[in-house]
């Protein structure tokens, strides 16, 4: 996601490849909505040193409101459910 306020809803991201956001990748100027979703066995590339965030990657100035989510099996080097630049208090019943 580049920009905007974007929502997934009712959605499975599963199985996807990237050395970040293997899932779901959330650039600086993106305020997305995540609803009922599962985020499972994205691959960060855990043989490369720099993967981050298999389920989510948030590099948003913003923060994603993430509701009523599964985000689980998911691989990275470095936090391998969601990498988070600035912290993200905005998760409900996940």
């Amino acid at each position: 996601m580049k920009a905007g306020n974007a929502l997934i809803e009712k959605s499975t991201i599963w199985d996807n490849s990237s050395n970040q956001g293997s899932g779901i990748f959330i650039d600086a100027q993106a305020n997305p909505k995540i609803v009922n979703c599962t985020i499972a066995k994205n691959d960060g590339y855990s043989n490369s040193e720099h993967s981050k965030g298999g389920g989510i990657y948030n590099k948003s100035e913003h923060e994603p409101n993430i509701v009523n989510c599964t985000i689980a099996a998911n691989r990275a080097n470095e936090w391998s459910l969601i990498y988070a630049e600035k912290p993200i208090n905005a998760f409900n019943t996940c």
